[in-house]
């Protein structure tokens, strides 16, 4: 396996990126266990929190899955 991004991955990292550098300031991305969440800031996220989408592989340090 190489130890470089491909071209098809490197793609899909920069549209993540600015994905995320686009969402408005009153949003905010969340990550607990395996699950990510967008809350509004202000707002609980009992009232309003909405799913996202899952991880492949939850961990609380980056060094646990990629030593």
């Amino acid at each position: 396996m190489s130890n470089e991004f491909t071209n098809d991955e490197g793609k899909a990292i920069r549209r993540l990126k600015s994905a995320l550098s686009k969402m408005p300031s009153t949003l905010k991305v969340y990550v607990v266990d395996d699950s990510v969440f967008v809350c509004k800031v202000g707002v609980s996220s009992f009232e309003l929190a909405e799913f996202a989408g899952t991880i492949e592989t939850p961990c609380s340090v980056l060094s646990d899955v990629h030593p």
